[in-house]
């Protein structure tokens, strides 16, 4: 039922979810405390528990809907924050790891 059902939005819409901790630490934190760059330390472990899997269920949703709506520009956009959001994730990774 969800292969078939599955919509262009929704694949926008995990996309934009998985990016929101990514947002939410790395620009907002900093920006409402003055620009201090640890601000955004603290979300660190939501960017690594929560954009990956969004990411690729959004990847992942796309790949299960039929070619059709595949074409729709949502579906595309979504594919593409979706792959920008596990290459920011990857890079958070190894930033976590080489600090360590």
């Amino acid at each position: 039922m969800l292969a078939k059902d599955s919509r262009p939005g929704a694949i926008l819409a995990l996309a934009l979810l998985a990016n929101a901790p990514l947002f939410a630490g790395f620009v907002l934190a900093p920006l409402f405390t003055g620009g201090n760059a640890q601000a955004g330390r603290a979300y660190v472990p939501w960017v690594l528990w929560l954009t990956a899997p969004l990411a690729i269920a959004s990847i992942g949703l796309f790949v299960r809907t039929e070619a059709h709506r595949r074409e729709h520009r949502a579906a595309r956009m979504g594919l593409l924050l979706a792959l920008v959001a596990l290459l920011l994730w990857a890079l958070a990774l190894a930033l976590t790891l080489i600090a360590a």
